[in-house]
């Protein structure tokens, strides 16, 4: 039964339908191009295998203090905890640590840090100065803005990481410094000694510190104006029993100005900055004299002078005094605004060493690179991966071939047709047969024309 059809056809065409590299081709030309065409067919299978796979990568783990993330360098995050010591790149005056962490997802111990840059207000400054020591310790806290990657929460003792939120993560950073016990880096020693040299300028004070016994309110003493406790008999103050002051402030944003610190700003006391009260809804922008004269009368803010038998006296603001009937001695005025002044020293200071400033932080990255593969590899691989496509394309070329001949020349190889008969349909092996014979009866009937139609298989 003869197969027809489209399906066939192709099935025909196919190297796999018959054996075509057992029949001759009757054209040197054939040979020819097979033989150009297989060079050609496997040199291109070559190049494609060597190109996309002669080489190998390697995997190299680095430290970079630059966070990388391209085709051939992938570096992790830096996760930050809570706790955490950090310093900030370009001569960074304070060693910071993180004292809390407040995430977009909710409480977090830690966060992802890829070296973005910081957006920060400082929110606390305190000094301690000691006269009879003459030495100081002081604090600055400031709250920093960081581009959220995800953070590390704590459920049920099992640490998991909270998908990354476009609000940003605040970090609260804290630093103190005491000479007599922290050691200055090298790069934070020009900064240190401009708050330091500010801050023993406070002794230059010490011996207008003499006032008689009356000249302060007794509410200004210990303890307060609290009637359960005994006053002090005597509320006389001296050099000799003053020994050191305290002054802090609390509950405010001291804005960034986006500027470097100058040195020269303001006599050597930092530039003015915007603040705004934490309390305060209209944001209302204040200088540090009104922050001191709005948030001291609540104690937010406070200026105290430690008084050996007495104890803390409060220095309050003009504005209190004058309520008490009290008229400020000019020595606790110029005390009070030279070390506001001070206090904005560590503040311009603080605000410089953060804003617009990436933390100092080391990465593990990922180097990936190539490299060629030895000879003995590389001959292993092109001939296993040419091998099959090779052969299946090569397998193609000699069909196409076959098929080509077959429809110039015949299908001499249909058997049902010898070289004596005409093949009428090359793809169905249909042959029309024509044979005469020769003989016959003596009356002369010579020929006899047979006709016959073999259907091939």
């Amino acid at each position: 039964m003869a197969r027809r059809g489209f399906c066939w056809t192709i099935l025909g065409f196919l190297p796999f339908s018959s054996y075509p590299v057992s029949r001759d081709f009757k054209h040197r030309t054939t040979v020819a191009f097979l033989t150009v065409a297989a060079i050609l067919v496997y040199t291109s299978l070559t190049i494609w295998n060597i190109l996309t796979q002669g080489q190998n990568k390697t995997y190299t783990s680095v430290l970079l203090t630059t966070y990388v993330n391209n085709a051939t360098v992938a570096c992790t995050a830096r996760s930050i905890n809570v706790g955490d010591t950090l310093f900030s790149y370009g001569s960074s005056v304070f060693k910071w640590s993180v004292t809390d962490i407040e995430t977009p997802g909710g409480d977090g111990t830690g966060f992802g840090y890829s070296g973005a840059l910081l957006q920060t207000n400082a929110t606390f400054v305190s000094l301690l100065y000691s006269f009879a020591g003459q030495s100081y310790t002081y604090e600055v806290c400031t709250n920093a803005s960081v581009p959220s990657l995800g953070a590390v929460s704590v459920s049920n003792s099992t640490k998991k990481a909270v998908s990354a939120d476009a609000r940003p993560t605040i970090v609260s950073l804290c630093s103190t410094f005491d000479p007599t016990r922290d050691v200055q880096s090298n790069w934070s020693k020009s900064g240190q000694g401009i708050i330091s040299d500010k801050i023993y300028g406070i002794a230059a004070y010490l011996q207008d510190l003499n006032f008689a016994n009356g000249t302060f309110p007794q509410v200004l003493f210990p303890p307060y104006g609290q009637s359960s406790a005994t006053p002090p008999s005597d509320t006389s103050i001296s050099p000799a029993i003053a020994y050191d002051l305290s002054m802090w402030l609390d509950e405010f944003s001291y804005l960034p100005i986006n500027a470097t610190f100058d040195s020269t700003v303001n006599g050597g006391f930092g530039a003015t900055h915007p603040i705004i009260l934490s309390d305060h809804s209209d944001q209302t922008t204040i200088d540090i004299q009104t922050l001191f004269e709005e948030t001291a009368p609540n104690n937010v803010s406070g200026l105290m002078l430690d008084v050996n038998g007495i104890g803390g006296v409060r220095l309050q603001t003009a504005k209190t005094n004058a309520a008490l009937g009290f008229a400020e001695p000019d020595a606790i005025t110029l005390m009070r605004n030279y070390t506001l002044s001070t206090l904005n020293l560590i503040l311009d200071l603080a605000s410089s060493d953060l804003q617009n400033r990436a933390l100092m932080s080391s990465y593990l990255c990922t180097v990936t690179s190539k490299e060629w593969k030895s000879p003995l590899s590389m001959i292993s691989m092109l001939l296993g991966n040419n091998a099959a496509l090779f052969g299946f394309i090569v397998g193609l070329l000699v069909a196409g071939a076959q098929l080509v001949e077959e429809r110039r020349h015949g299908r001499g190889a249909c058997a049902c047709c010898s070289s004596a008969y005409k093949v009428v349909n090359l793809m169905t092996c249909r042959c029309h047969c024509r044979r005469r014979r020769e003989g016959g009866h003596a009356g002369g009937r010579g020929r006899q024309v047979l006709v016959v139609l073999l259907q091939g298989a």
